[in-house]
């Protein structure tokens, strides 16, 4: 039976960037659009309440939220930052979630509250509610822990595991929302600290193996460097099909755009652009490839840090994506 897509449900997991330009895109073009968000973060503002209020990791919950408002005020509000006092660095809507978790006593309660305030009729699930560390266990020995020490390091390729501690269990909103899907997207974003910690969750691979829905994963613009350093797409792939099961990924959505080289040098954590190379035309996965590329320059801010942000469009990934349905 094929599904219309206004009336198709669709999945989206990732981490919090990569998830809300792709949620921002599917929202109003299909029944729900379910974004499934990693938890792990230990950075920033999120890090900093983490730690101090005892709370779970608030900022990508908090981007998703703000990506998948039908009130650009709204969204605006949730991603304002302080800039000055005793509250520089934090998100205001990093704050609204730690008090509605404080006040409801539990970051699931905190999301659909959150959600309400800001008349979202799609949803955002944390992947798990419980709290863990990415570790990465290198193999000729040593640990790094926690998702900013890894971001910050090198990995060497091929010599490195990912894990979580102490082990989370899946949140079970994300196992129904899997098994009901229409359509699964795996957003772009750091591979080995956005999305694979997600499949790192017992029972998410598992769940992804099963569904009938088509799976796609939007593959990166751009690789990271000490982390991708000169992927293709294939390698991407091969990648998440080490943590989630090789065949687990029907279709690969490719950008064939190129990324200005000005524009790289305002990218901080850039590496070279990914390529399609090694895949044939005919070759499993499918490959969606096409002109993805968002060219307004998104200005972000890291604490205090601002940065540009090289991202998918929206609406062009969207329309791909759903070109899968009927």
């Amino acid at each position: 039976m094929t599904v219309r897509r206004r009336d198709s449900r669709v999945v989206v997991i990732g981490g919090g960037t990569g998830t809300s330009v792709v949620g921002k895109g599917l929202r109003g073009r299909v029944e729900r659009v379910s974004c499934v968000v990693s938890m792990f973060d230990n950075g920033g503002s999120t890090g900093i309440l983490r730690d101090e209020l005892g709370v779970a990791a608030l900022g990508d919950l908090r981007q998703c939220l703000a990506s998948l408002s039908p009130e650009p005020i709204h969204a605006e509000l949730m991603q304002f930052r302080f800039k000055a006092g005793t509250l520089a660095g934090h998100s205001f809507g990093n704050l609204l979630l730690a008090a509605l978790v404080q006040v409801t006593g539990d970051v699931t309660a905190a999301v659909q509250a959150a959600a309400g305030l800001l008349a979202i009729g799609d949803e955002v699930l944390p992947v798990t509610t419980d709290d863990a560390h990415l570790t990465a266990v290198l193999s000729g020995g040593g640990r790094i822990v926690g998702e900013i020490a890894i971001w910050e390091r090198a990995l060497p390729a091929g010599q490195f595991d990912l894990l979580l501690e102490p082990v989370p269990a899946l949140n079970p909103s994300v196992a129904r929302a899997v098994h009901e899907a229409d359509l699964v997207v795996l957003a772009p974003g750091s591979l080995y600290t956005s999305l694979v910690p997600n499949l790192l969750v017992p029972g998410l691979a598992g769940a992804l193996r099963a569904t009938t829905a088509p799976k796609v994963m939007v593959v990166n613009l751009l690789n990271k460097k000490g982390h991708t350093d000169g992927f293709s797409a294939s390698d991407h792939l091969g990648e998440v099909e080490r943590f989630a099961g090789a065949g687990t990924i029907d279709h690969l959505l490719v950008n064939e755009a190129t990324v200005p080289p000005q524009v790289l040098q305002r990218h901080g954590h850039a590496g070279d652009q990914v390529t399609i190379e090694a895949f044939g035309q005919n070759s499993p996965p499918r490959i969606i490839a096409g002109d993805f590329l968002d060219r307004n320059l998104t200005v972000i801010e890291d604490g205090l840090v601002q940065r540009t942000a090289i991202r998918h469009d929206p609406h062009s990934v969207a329309e791909a994506v759903l070109s899968l349905l009927a």
